[in-house]
């Protein structure tokens, strides 16, 4: 009776361990506003201006660059074509780097994007991005270009402005993580993503 006391003792004191580890998780969480998603591996989070992945040990990382928006806004949706739905359907873009906002535009037509970018992309001969949007008269209002030193970001709304160069991969991780958060949301909204993506 004792050795199953003792059992059952240790067992106890292992399960307040994980629920005390897991309530400060969802204090720190709560304290910055997120409180209902859960940590799990290769999850991207945001904290005020930061911008986290957490690892395997559900350690923070800061993440290298990450483009973001609120919601898809639907309000203009006039058709069913696809041009309607790249058209129409725009959200609040912003383009994070560490902890800086490098790049944030109003009513930016995010789906257009991510299937440029997905082209681009599924391009093996890819050489700089511009994004040449149906919804602006100018061509790189989003643009990813190579130097020697690494890739930088750049908008022709912000005139002579880019960031610090990073490496392909994050460049590479930022798009592949728009593109499957527009494909997400078209699929939300009962749309096949492959259709209004395609090329």
């Amino acid at each position: 009776m004792e050795q199953c006391g003792a059992v059952g003792v240790a067992e106890l004191v292992e399960v307040a361990k994980t629920l005390t580890e897991r309530i400060v998780a969802l204090t720190e969480r709560a304290a910055h506003g997120v409180v209902d998603e859960e940590i799990v591996d290769g999850d991207v989070e945001e904290f005020g201006e930061l911008h986290y992945g957490f690892d395997a040990g559900g350690q923070r990382e800061v993440i290298g660059m990450e483009m973001t928006y609120d919601y898809l806004n639907t309000a203009e949706l006039r058709g069913a074509t696809q041009a309607d739905y790249l058209i129409a359907f725009d959200a609040a873009l912003r383009v994070v780097i560490g902890d800086e906002t490098v790049y944030a535009e109003p009513g930016f037509p995010v789906v257009e994007l991510a299937r440029s970018l997905r082209i681009w992309l599924g391009n093996p001969g890819r050489g700089d991005f511009e994004f040449d949007s149906m919804s602006f008269e100018e061509v790189g209002s989003a643009a990813f270009r190579q130097t020697t030193a690494g890739w930088t970001f750049a908008s022709v709304f912000q005139t002579g402005a880019s960031t610090a160069p990073v490496d392909w991969a994050d460049v590479e991780q930022c798009c592949r993580r728009l593109v499957s958060r527009v494909e997400a949301d078209l699929t939300a909204l009962g749309l096949d993503p492959d259709e209004v993506l395609k090329r």
